[in-house]
């Protein structure tokens, strides 16, 4: 079953994502990401912003490539940054960005991103300077751009409905009050319990 209940949903994901990132417990706490061994150390906290940039140079990289591939939308984007918060908070122990998820109507949300993308359903402009650089600052964090990578070749290739659908099946939004704050302690829970294999 695609959809249905929490738990439902989490035995989904697993059984879907076998080796997305796996940790391993040792001298310095490690994990493999597309098979990809990195150690955890400290790790840069960023700007929601630069994140979404990264995303969207990732994306239209893609639909360069492909005439096939639909443009992102503002919320599939919401939702991406969902899912690599809670792989990043997983495998790292740290927030991959300082902004709070907010549980909305249709699923986790970004204000500052709705702020700026507010009335834009799609995200279809070319790509500009800062978002271009947004994605280089990034792509240079090695553990960073390989969690990115990871979520986007996992979670890129469903339509915003479907991650609307998907976040509102998982328990940081299902247990948050609506307009409230999602606890980054929840969603680590969450993503170490049902995303990320140990």
């Amino acid at each position: 079953m695609l959809f249905g209940s929490t738990t439902g949903w989490a035995v989904f994901l697993v059984k879907e994502i076998p080796g997305i990132v796996t940790l391993s417990a040792g001298k310095h706490k490690s994990y493999t990401v597309n098979k990809r061994r990195l150690c955890t150390m400290a790790t840069k906290v960023y700007a929601a912003m630069t994140i979404a940039n990264w995303f969207l140079v990732r994306h239209a990289a893609e639909m360069r490539a492909d005439d096939g591939i639909d443009p992102m939308t503002q919320m599939k984007l919401h939702k991406l940054l969902y899912y690599a918060q809670g792989v990043h908070l997983a495998v790292t122990d740290a927030p991959l960005f300082s902004d709070d998820l907010l549980a909305w109507q249709h699923g986790p949300v970004v204000r500052s991103l709705y702020d700026r993308y507010k009335g834009q359903r799609t995200l279809d402009t070319p790509i500009t300077a800062q978002e271009a650089a947004d994605y280089d600052q990034v792509e240079s964090d090695q553990n960073a751009a390989e969690i990115l990578e990871a979520v986007y070749d996992r979670y890129g290739e469903y339509s915003a409905a479907q991650l609307r659908e998907m976040t509102h099946a998982e328990a940081p939004w299902a247990e948050t009050p609506h307009n409230e704050v999602i606890s980054q302690d929840l969603i680590e829970r969450f993503f170490k319990q049902n995303i990320v294999i140990q």
